[in-house]
C-alpha cells in the first residue's frame, strides 16, 4: 500500500517497527521531535499521530500536506537508513542541507512544488544509490 497519505504512512511505520528491533527508543523519539520542530503543520498531520523507530525509518512520504519549514541540517545523521524522502507539494523552504549527502541509502529524493532556494549541494552527486531526483520547475523551487 502507498505511503503517500498519512494512513499509508502510519502503516509503513508500523511495518517498519514490526520488522526491526527497537535499539534506543529515547534516541528515536528525540530524532522525531527534532524533525518535527522544523515543520509547521497547519492540519496537525504529524501531531495527531505517533511515529516510532526513527533510526531504522526507510521512507518519509508527506506529499500535499501543507507542511512548511526547513529541513534540519542533521536529518541524515538522525535517519541513517532513509531510502525515500518525498516532500513534494508542501511549503518547505530554505536551502537543501549539505549534509543530505550523508543519507547514503537514499534512492529517491522528490522535493518539487516547494519553496527551496539556493544552490543544489554538489555532494548530492555522491549518493551512489540515488535513482530519482525530482526538484520541479523554477516557478516553485528556486534552485541553481
Amino acid at each position: 500500500k502507498s505511503c503517500e497519505d498519512i494512513t499509508g504512512l502510519l502503516r509503513c511505520f508500523m511495518a517498519s517497527l514490526a520488522m526491526t528491533t527497537v535499539k534506543n527508543i529515547t534516541t528515536d523519539q528525540s530524532a522525531l521531535l527534532a524533525f518535527k520542530a522544523h515543520i509547521a503543520d497547519p492540519y496537525s498531520v504529524l501531531t495527531k499521530n505517533c511515529f516510532y523507530n526513527i533510526s531504522s525509518l526507510k521512507m518519509i512520504r508527506l506529499s500535499s500536506n501543507s507542511l512548511s519549514g526547513s529541513l534540519p541540517n542533521d536529518l541524515c545523521n538522525r535517519l541513517p537508513s532513509l531510502e525515500q524522502l518525498v516532500l513534494r507539494s508542501n511549503g518547505f523552504f530554505g536551502q537543501i542541507p549539505l549534509s543530505l549527502s550523508k543519507c547514503t541509502q537514499l534512492q529517491h529524493l522528490w522535493l518539487e512544488h516547494n519553496k527551496f532556494t539556493g544552490r543544489l549541494p554538489e555532494n548530492i552527486g555522491n549518493l551512489s544509490k540515488l535513482r530519482s531526483l525530482v526538484l520541479g520547475h523554477k516557478a516553485h523551487n528556486s534552485l541553481h
